[in-house]
């Protein structure tokens, strides 16, 4: 599992660095064409889109790091059972809330499949599918991480 946990972190932090040049190549040539008063129209929509991405793969990534904002300032004080008690907890409520989260994202998905962008002219469910697949990633992650934590 932890083969499988590296490398799809591996092909993540890929895919992201990929949106993240995409993104600046998208940003600048549109401000450029901009400032020679040749707007590309399509080139706000498809910032909108790759950010989206780039935001659900960043969670992911802020999942298995463990980076995600946290109040810890009392935690040191707690027992170590009651410890593992609150992280287990915490892990719980955040599962629950990226299931939640991809149930939703499906149900935006599927909602109306006909719908395309105005600008780009892609169907609109390629920019919702990173809700999906962002969560299912991140709890994946969260479900290895919890796993891990159990074992110690």
């Amino acid at each position: 599992m932890k083969k499988l946990k590296s490398v799809l972190l591996e092909k993540e932090k890929y895919l992201i660095m990929i949106i993240l040049i995409l993104l600046l190549i998208d940003v600048v040539t549109g401000v450029l064409f901009r400032y020679l008063r040749l707007p590309l129209y399509w080139a706000e929509e498809a910032a909108r889109y790759l950010f989206v991405w780039l935001v659900m793969l960043g969670c992911v990534v802020g999942v298995e790091e463990k980076t995600h904002f946290s109040i810890n300032a009392f935690y040191k004080w707690f027992p170590k059972r009651l410890q593992r008690i609150v992280t287990f907890g915490g892990s719980a409520v955040s599962g629950i809330f990226l299931f939640f989260l991809f149930y939703e994202g499906v149900k935006l998905c599927i909602r109306d499949p006909g719908v395309v962008s105005p600008a780009l002219g892609i169907p609109q469910y390629y920019s919702y599918l990173a809700i999906p697949i962002g969560a299912v990633l991140m709890l994946f992650h969260l479900i290895l991480q919890t796993i891990e934590d159990i074992k110690k």
